[in-house]
């Protein structure tokens, strides 16, 4: 389900990058720039609605990993690691997606978190958000799946190591 949630969130965010535009004044001109096309909307809705779930899912999945490995002897450390990694990697990808639809709650954001210019702060936050990040989460997360496939025994339709 993670990995459905993953490539929903990159196709919608492809979506997305078409139309956002991290400059302020263009920004705080449109609005937000996803609404001035009609699929907009679901496009915007879809990407935030898949960044709530992907959190708390990913969490669970990590729980019931670790109880696995612990339970079966499973996976080395270093997949368990690399596992409990992508969980803050995508409370930090949550934040900086909260930050890019330039409203009163992000522009207070960053201005308290940042003395600098706005305009610079916005437009690193938004290569944190499109580029940098999911390179990182990416990474992590091919090594994790490739540790997850050689470490790990299936699961049985009842939740039974078999």
């Amino acid at each position: 389900m993670c990995l459905v949630l993953l490539a929903a969130l990159a196709l919608t965010g492809a979506g997305l990058m078409c139309f956002y535009v991290p400059a302020v004044t263009i920004t705080v001109a449109a609005g937000t720039g996803h609404k001035a096309i009609s699929v907009g909307g679901v496009l915007r809705g879809t990407h935030f609605w898949a960044s709530l779930i992907i959190g708390p899912l990913l969490f669970l999945h990590l729980l019931v990993s670790l109880a696995r490995r612990n339970s079966s002897g499973g996976k080395p450390k270093r997949v368990v690691i690399a596992g409990w990694l992508l969980l803050p990697l995508t409370a930090v990808l949550w934040f900086t997606g909260l930050l890019l639809p330039w409203d009163e709650l992000s522009f207070w954001l960053i201005a308290l978190g940042h003395g600098r210019g706005i305009h610079l702060t916005l437009l690193q936050i938004y290569w944190l958000h499109v580029a940098l990040l999911p390179i990182v989460a990416g990474a992590i997360l091919f090594y994790y799946v490739q540790g997850y496939k050689k470490g790990m025994r299936p699961l049985s339709p009842m939740g039974t190591v078999t």
